[in-house]
């Protein structure tokens, strides 16, 4: 007999326009048909009131009644990614026919009933996308793979840069954190291997895609979620106090990157070997082109670039003031402008030496006025360096900053970015337990939208928490998503250039060529915003290390951005709607609400292997797109105003291109900046 969910499969299918007769395709379905009204009325369900109205391709599976703390943290990963077309739907509420709207299903780790692994195997079957976080092993045949019956924990990956998802992405061996499922291929193919370390292999699949009856099936053996907040907070377990894992008594951040007394690392081997790659922007990507490439032939999927106007990358340039004479951040102000730049300038209680009319003249420059908030006696009992900073001593000095900023500064905007003093990361909770993202909420408390304090320390440069993009935090206790934002920093003049005991005593070239290296690779590679403080009470010291940068930005387009203009442009991005883009008779057509200025919209420019992209209209007018690839994927892009938009992308054959022409296409690797979205 078959069963009510084949005959809703069936029906998803006419509705996905891919149905074919395949031999018992017609007897299953004259089967199903001549049982509707049977089944119908022997089978009926209660309405599933909780349902939301199916309005976008994507659907990520929630579970309120799961143990997984991480499964919250999916909606923010493809946020930060830009297809914001997704909605979330609780897993107890799911029937076949409200599946079948979706193209693609994103399923975190969850553990399933069997009426519900086979609800995902008719949506497969059907013609659907399933995407699997450490999926339930019933699952497994349905992504081509068989249980081998144990696990591998905190280990690595390899990519297969060898095929068309991953080839613009790195083959070095890369962090994963959690644990992994090991399984056999069974008809799957291989994206990603798993690996015990960096040199030996598993020779078990990491990643794969499988095609399954109508759809396909994308699967991550480890839960990429989970690994992903992992990599950016670091390791729970080093959170609290006493913490001293870094080797400095202070309580930091990095405490949770690396354990010295036991020479662990928790996101590399310690060797800079992977100081410089974000490996989890990097594994993030690979989710993207599988999703936008399985995708493509059936209804491209559009998305929202992380930089305005086309940029590949971006320059945050950051300054913390100690009280120092106001010359010094004059002079790293006016240096940074002559470059076409913006400066975040993170000001000291009690805020003495910058007047009101300074404060002003800054901002109306595009800079950004933040806090740096003066950690050490007030958060820190014991008076030793931020060794044992707490809740309420933090508590204080985010309360007595505040007050005295917004009366010293009365019309200046209310500050909502920060970097701390010290670096210091208060990581036990209110009650004195361990809590790693402690200071996080405080913030959240306080009004703080973006920190910088995620610094590279000790000894140490570049993606130590393997990312250069903005992300909220995670709560791992209770998977609450902080609506605080990470920005790592990436290099800071203390740490790299100094003398001190956690420096790396870099000289001039060694530094200007880590720091050419790191802009090159985030433009033409990885797309990070790379982060950098230079103390204005240092510039005349350290001014000459940065020149080079500074330079290279601006004659390649890089945008130097203040954290707050930053903050502005990926607050609206991702707040950015995208309506239920439709895909019929060639035509892509959907609607942008609340676009920031100067957001670039990206459609895939091929759908299926002979039709591609000949006509951009927003609005109704037809546009001059660019024609470029993206993290191995061609796109065709556009750069929009502010506001509402209704976009509609022809795609028609090479013949038909050719034929007629494009002739608002132009073809481009390096496409150029249009100034003024961050201004």
């Amino acid at each position: 007999m078959v069963s009510i969910l084949q005959m809703q499969c069936c029906t998803c299918l006419f509705k996905r326009g891919v149905f074919q007769m395949r031999p018992k395709t017609f007897l299953n379905l004259t089967i199903a048909m001549g049982a509707l009204v049977f089944l119908a009325a022997s089978s009926a369900r209660p309405p599933h009131a909780r349902l939301p109205a199916s309005s976008q391709p994507i659907l990520v599976v929630l579970d309120n009644g799961s143990l997984d703390r991480y499964q919250n943290f999916v909606p923010e990963m493809l946020n930060t990614e830009g297809l914001n077309e997704f909605q979330t739907a609780q897993l107890s509420q799911l029937t076949a026919a409200f599946l079948c709207n979706y193209d693609v299903v994103v399923l975190p780790h969850l553990s399933l009933s069997a009426s519900q692994a086979m609800l995902f195997q008719d949506y497969a079957n059907a013609g659907g996308t399933l995407v699997g976080f450490r999926p339930d092993a019933k699952l497994a045949h349905i992504f081509g793979v068989t249980p081998q019956g144990n696990t591998l924990k905190e280990g690595w990956i390899k990519i297969n840069t060898a095929t068309p998802y991953s080839s613009a992405l790195v083959g070095d061996a890369l962090k994963f954190h959690g644990a992994a499922d090991l399984y056999s291929l069974r008809g799957a193919s291989a994206v990603a291997t798993l690996y015990h370390t960096v040199t030996s292999s598993t020779h078990s699949p990491a990643v794969t895609i499988n095609r399954y009856g109508f759809g396909q099936a994308i699967l991550f053996s480890f839960d990429l979620s989970q690994s992903i907040v992992l990599m950016r907070q670091g390791n729970p377990a080093w959170a609290g106090y006493p913490n001293n894992h870094d080797g400095n008594h202070t309580m930091r951040a990095s405490q949770m990157f690396m354990d010295q007394g036991s020479r662990q690392f928790w996101n590399d081997l310690g060797d800079g070997t992977l100081n410089d790659v974000p490996q989890a922007d990097i594994q993030l990507h690979l989710l993207t082109n599988l999703i936008t490439l399985t995708n493509a032939a059936k209804r491209p999927l559009p998305r929202l670039w992380y930089f305005p106007d086309q940029a590949r990358s971006l320059l945050l340039v950051t300054g913390d003031n100690h009280s120092h004479a106001v010359a010094n951040a004059l002079a790293e102000v006016d240096n940074i402008s002559s470059h076409g730049g913006q400066f975040t300038y993170n000001l000291w209680y009690p805020f003495t030496t910058i007047t009101e009319s300074r404060m002003n003249e800054w901002l109306a420059g595009g800079n950004t006025m933040a806090i740096h908030f003066n950690d050490i006696a007030e958060a820190d009992s014991s008076r030793v360096g931020g060794s044992a900073a707490s809740w309420n001593g933090m508590r204080k000095v985010l309360n007595q900053a505040l007050t005295s900023y917004v009366a010293a500064y009365p019309n200046a905007p209310y500050p909502v970015t920060t970097r701390n003093h010290y670096l210091v990361w208060v990581s036990n909770g209110a009650d004195g337990t361990p809590d790693q993202v402690a200071q996080a909420k405080l913030f959240q408390n306080f009004g703080i939208q973006m920190d910088t304090s995620y610094a590279s320390f000790p000894k140490r440069w570049g993606y130590m928490t393997g990312s250069g993009l903005p992300m909220k935090f995670l709560d791992t206790a209770t998977g609450n998503v902080i609506p605080v934002y990470e920005q790592a920093t990436q290099y800071e003049d203390d740490i790299q250039l100094g003398r001190e005991n956690y420096s790396l005593n870099w000289d001039q070239l060694t530094a200007q060529k880590h720091y050419l290296q790191s802009l090159s690779d985030s433009l033409t590679r990885y797309n990070t915003a790379i982060t950098m403080l230079f103390h204005p009470d240092s510039w005349n010291r350290y001014r000459d290390y940065i020149q080079s940068s500074l330079q290279y930005a601006q004659t390649r387009g890089i945008p130097i951005a203040s954290i707050g203009k930053w903050l502005d442009f990926w607050k609206a991005r991702s707040a950015t709607t995208l309506s239920m883009p439709s895909f019929s008779s060639n035509l892509l057509s959907f609607t942008t609400t609340g676009s920031p200025a100067g957001l670039t919209v990206l459609a895939p420019l091929a759908s299926g292997r002979n039709k591609f992209v000949s006509v951009f209209k927003v609005d109704g007018l037809q546009q001059n797109f660019t024609t470029a690839t993206y993290q191995g994927v061609m796109y065709a892009a556009v750069v929009l105003t502010a506001g509402t938009h209704n976009i509609s992308v022809v795609y028609a054959t090479k013949e038909i291109i050719r034929r007629e022409g494009s002739p608002n296409m132009t073809a481009s690797t390096s496409t150029p900046v249009h100034r003024g979205s961050m201004q």
